[in-house]
């Protein structure tokens, strides 16, 4: 069996940003694998190896940074939706 491989592409000045907490940086680059972005916490610390708290740091940072945008799902129906601001 071929193990599928995924890529994210990442803005260079995302990369080279010496601000971007590491944990950030992490996610950001977790959530560009999707498109659209609708994950949940679970998911997102499954995949990722975060604790639920960090994720919501880096996210937190991440729009106030003006890197992300994001509109709440349903906390029953449906996990939120993530979108890029490319700068």
């Amino acid at each position: 069996m071929i193990k599928t491989r995924r890529f994210a592409l990442v803005p260079i000045n995302i990369i080279t940003d010496p601000n971007i907490p590491l944990s950030a940086f992490r996610i950001y680059v977790y959530l560009r694998l999707f498109n659209p972005c609708t994950l949940g916490y679970t998911q997102i610390s499954s995949q990722a190896g975060l604790s639920r708290t960090t994720i919501s740091k880096a996210i937190k940072w991440l729009v106030e940074n003006n890197l992300i945008e994001y509109s709440r799902g349903d906390h029953l129906l449906s996990s939120n939706e993530y979108f890029f601001i490319d700068q």
